[in-house]
């Protein structure tokens, strides 16, 4: 028996075409990423930002005046206010004046007073109008010292009178008169402690460091004041938040 089979010839241009076009996609996709490729293959990387200059002068701005109230100087300042007085007697005794001192007419009193004095700079005042860039570096003009009294206390244990026969005591509003005239006294001789001198000093090595971390050399940096106080105008700058106890 014989079987006869039907053979038709092979096309093979078609074949060679359909195997050509997967090859010919790979190759295009290859081309298409060359662009994206450095030299030797290396894939290419974004240009790193340049960075963005900082303003100094705000920062340092910005850090010295969280500072704020920066206390500086504390002075306890104890005083003992004396006060005595004699009894005089005046008149006329047959048609004369008449003037003495009885011999047990005398009082004295002694009040020991406690007075705190603070200095501070108020850093909250600090612009850039206090900064100067200087071609030595770099040159801050603080605000001025302030002087406060914190306290003032009686020392009632302490106090002493002596009260001849003849006188009465002193009463409560005298005693509270003459501690007064104590914190006055001080408050009028303040210039003489020195406070404002030691409060622009501390505040000078408060804000060191702050320089310092910054990048700034202690030699090229210098901290000034506004003016020098005289006795005048530091005796108007002072003030009181508390009075002596009654």
């Amino acid at each position: 028996m014989r079987t006869f089979v039907s053979m038709k010839p092979l096309d093979l241009t078609a074949r060679r075409r359909r195997a050509a076009l997967p090859l010919a996609t790979a190759a295009l996709a290859c081309l298409a990423a060359l662009p994206l490729a450095g030299c030797g293959g290396e894939p290419r990387t974004a240009a790193p930002a340049a960075p963005r200059p900082t303003d100094t002068v705000a920062l340092l701005v910005k850090r010295v005046s969280r500072c704020a109230r920066l206390y500086t100087t504390a002075y306890d300042i104890r005083k003992i206010v004396t006060h005595d007085d004699r009894l005089h007697v005046r008149g006329r005794v047959f048609s004369r004046d008449v003037s003495f001192e009885p011999p047990l007419g005398e009082r004295k009193a002694a009040i020991p007073i406690d007075v705190t004095l603070k200095a501070y700079v108020d850093f909250s005042t600090f612009g850039p109008q206090n900064v100067e860039r200087t071609p030595g570096g770099i040159t801050l003009t603080l605000p001025d010292p302030q002087v406060v009294v914190t306290s003032s206390r009686v020392d009632h244990a302490g106090t002493r009178q002596y009260v001849d026969p003849l006188r009465s005591r002193y009463t409560d509003a005298e005693m509270a008169a003459f501690a007064r005239q104590g914190t006055d006294s001080i408050l009028a001789h303040v210039d003489r402690y020195g406070i404002v001198d030691d409060a622009r000093q501390t505040a000078t090595r408060a804000l060191m460091p702050i320089l310092r971390g910054m990048g700034y050399d202690e030699e090229r940096v210098t901290i000034q004041f506004r003016k020098d106080f005289t006795a005048a105008d530091l005796n108007r700058s002072v003030t009181v938040e508390n009075h002596p106890e009654q």
